[in-house]
């Protein structure tokens, strides 16, 4: 037996499994977690207040602390420290030997392999309500790790943290630089997402089912150097004596459960959802008729908490939360959304602005800045402001407070009311002309937010008081014309790029690679009266030359100029010497289409605005030019959107902009070359060096 092992805590977490038990997760779980939140800022005791942990139960690694207030705590620690990876890099820190009885399990079993099996069979009992297993993948294992808790659907912090814990128990016997083929994590990604591809020194995937790693089974062969097989026989014993009684899910929280883990697939099915618990779907209804619910209410109740916890991701676009939430377009999103809204406003009472305490419990205002004027929500202001809500507010454009402000539109009818009152009442006597007036009213209540009004086609009753209004408000209207519209601008614009050439930079060797066809298959520009020209894949083909030599991870042949080439060669008088590539990248525009998006407010009394929507998809295939085997294939797709609103007259709605078509390529292909990239660290494909 290794005696550096055996420790004096592990001893105490062996004799404290007798009088103890397990109703959740054990406390070793949060080794340390007190110091980790004061070092990020945050208030220990108001968060584990709010999450309702108590601080002396983490003083012992066997004492238990319930599942549900265990991933409060990490989601509050990092909301409330400002730290949004808070779980990723608690979780990159954490020791095997903190982790208590678990810990213990993987450190003491013969080899990495029967490490990791040890601790995916014992997990259930160290964790309740969790999936955690291993699934043979050919030349890796994939351990998944998911959270199955009904009442428990922002996860995010905890599934961070856990595969750190199980990447650090490899790295204990691989070394401090292993790392897995590949990371997947079930919820969105990130703003800060490069720093997983750090910390895990793999490409990381987001919005995938589980939580993954993906781990070549040639690195697992290595012996645990601190072996012993009496102590593991004594570590899951006491991991299964704190699990004698256990606490079973209600009916309610196992089909939340369910219900959660379906609408990444589209709109829960209550048949579906009844066969994974073992029930009929009448079984089912009636089983959440005694607890008081229904299946169409658990539904909308798990989509309503999971769309507050999206909204709060700022990176997190509006049409993709939609998606996540398991509805087919935004639409039907905007009505649910609007529908929670008026059932809050039922159950709370309220009329009039929440106080800022209050307010926290509210679905925040986020959805008013992080969704395009095609699909806005109308939200009142009181319906939940969360702190910090004074800066959000200055950040929002002024095509969304427009649909805010209708005690401010009511105030520009009155002036407008006013001046018309003004105008009349001043003539003696009818003349001849009727002249059109505009005056722009600037109202300055927060930075950034201008209301806008316009006074057109006032009758003038007399030539003098005609002149004499017509010059003051002509005026007024040069005056803001110079104010507002007499200006001129320049700056350059950083072009955006592969993620390969944002990444820690690729320092090995450049495979030559040449780019062949790259044609629009799609039906844009290929109509009966198309000239032939292919225009949309010859730009096409430019981006993708462009991001190809930015991965750095390629030489790219330019064969498109090659007549160019042996002319400027014979100016110079020197021989030619045209490099070959092994492989041929060639592309296709199998989806491209545009589209216009119009509203109007008020019959468009109150403004109207429309919004261009451009759409690509490419495919690109790399060929070995010696089979013409086709040895690795990938697609990539986007979408780009221009609005514009015109208000009172004021603004306006944007003709067609043709630089649509190349940003929404360039998404496409960026994509696609990420993707390629991808593959090559991913060993699906090695270009000739």
């Amino acid at each position: 037996m290794n005696p550096t092992l055996i420790k004096p805590d592990a001893f105490a977490a062996c004799s404290a499994a007798a009088g103890a038990g397990n109703h959740g997760v054990l406390a070793a779980a949060a080794t340390g977690l007190s110091d980790f939140i004061h070092t990020q800022g945050g208030d220990v005791d108001r968060i584990f207040g709010i999450s309702g942990i108590d601080p002396e139960r983490l003083a012992s690694p066997t004492l238990s602390l319930g599942l549900v207030n265990y991933c409060r705590v990490l989601e509050e620690a990092a909301r409330h420290s400002g730290f949004d990876n808070f779980g990723l890099h608690y979780g990159r820190q954490f020791k095997p030997q903190s982790l208590g009885l678990i810990g213990y399990i993987g450190l003491c079993s013969a080899t990495l392999e029967q490490a990791l099996h040890n601790v995916v069979n014992a997990f259930p009992w160290h964790q309740h309500d969790t999936l955690t297993r291993l699934v043979d993948k050919g030349e890796c294992w994939r351990l998944d790790y998911q959270v199955r808790h009904g009442a428990i659907l922002s996860r995010r912090q905890d599934a961070e943290l856990t595969l750190g814990m199980f990447m650090n128990l490899i790295r204990h016997v691989a070394g401090r630089h292993w790392a897995p083929r590949e990371v997947h994590f079930e919820h969105p990604r990130p703003g800060q997402w490069h720093d997983h591809c750090k910390v895990f020194d793999a490409p990381v995937w987001f919005d995938q089912p589980f939580n993954s790693l993906v781990i070549p089974k040639r690195d697992l062969l290595r012996a645990m150097p601190e072996s012993d097989p009496i102590l593991l026989m004594v570590m899951q014993d006491a991991i299964r004596r704190l699990n004698r009684v256990t606490s079973q899910q209600s009916m309610i929280e196992q089909a939340r459960s369910q219900v959660n883990l379906s609408l990444m697939q589209g709109e829960p099915v209550l048949e579906e959802v009844a066969d994974k618990l073992g029930l009929s779907s009448w079984s089912l209804q009636r089983r959440l008729r005694e607890e008081g619910s229904s299946f169409t209410a658990l539904v909308d109740q798990v989509r309503c908490e999971m769309a507050t916890y999206y909204l709060q991701q700022k990176q997190l676009p509006i049409s993709e939360m939609a998606l996540l939430l398991g509805y087919s377009e935004v639409s039907a999103f905007s009505r649910a959304f609007r529908r929670w809204l008026r059932r809050r406003r039922q159950i709370t009472g309220l009329r009039h602005q929440l106080p800022g305490a209050q307010a926290e419990r509210f679905i925040p205002l986020r959805l008013g800045h992080r969704i395009t004027s095609a699909v806005f929500l109308p939200l009142h202001p009181y319906q939940t402001l969360l702190p910090g809500v004074t800066r959000r507010i200055a950040e929002l454009p002024v095509q969304y407070w427009l649909h805010l402000i209708s005690p401010v539109t009511g105030l520009a009818v009155r002036i407008f009311r006013r001046l018309t009152e003004i105008f009349r009442s001043a003539a003696d006597s009818l003349q001849t002309g009727i002249m059109n007036a505009m005056a722009l009213l600037r109202l300055s209540t927060e930075p950034e937010f201008t209301a806008l009004a316009r006074v057109t086609s006032l009758s003038l009753h007399g030539l003098e008081m005609q002149k004499k209004y017509a010059f003051a408000a002509l005026s007024l209207l040069t005056a803001s014309l110079i104010s507002g519209c007499a200006t001129e601008s320049s700056r350059a614009i950083q072009a955006p790029q592969v993620r390969a050439a944002s990444q820690p930079v690729y320092q090995g060797v450049r495979s030559p690679i040449a780019v062949g066809q790259f044609d629009n298959r799609s039906s844009y520009m290929n109509g009966i009266f198309s000239d032939g020209v292919d225009r949309l894949g010859n730009q096409s083909k430019t981006i993708l030359i462009t991001h190809l030599q930015q991965t750095n991870r390629f030489s790219v042949l330019d064969r498109s100029n090659l007549k160019e080439l042996q002319q400027e060669s014979d100016f110079k008088r020197s021989q030619q010497n045209i490099k070959g590539a092994n492989f041929i990248i060639t592309g296709d525009i199998t989806e491209f289409g545009r589209k216009e998006v119009g509203d109007q407010q008020l019959w468009g009394i109150l403004g109207r605005g429309k919004t261009q929507i451009a759409y690509a998809k490419v495919n690109l295939n790399v060929v070995d030019v010696t089979t013409s085997e086709v040895v690795y294939s990938t697609q990539g797709a986007g979408e780009y959107q221009l609005s514009a609103r015109e208000v009172i007259g004021f603004g306006g709605t944007s003709s067609y902009d043709s630089t649509l078509n190349g940003k929404v390529m360039d998404l496409a292909i960026r994509e696609a070359v990420d993707h390629l990239v991808d593959g090559i660290n991913n060993g699906a494909w090695r270009p000739a060096k």
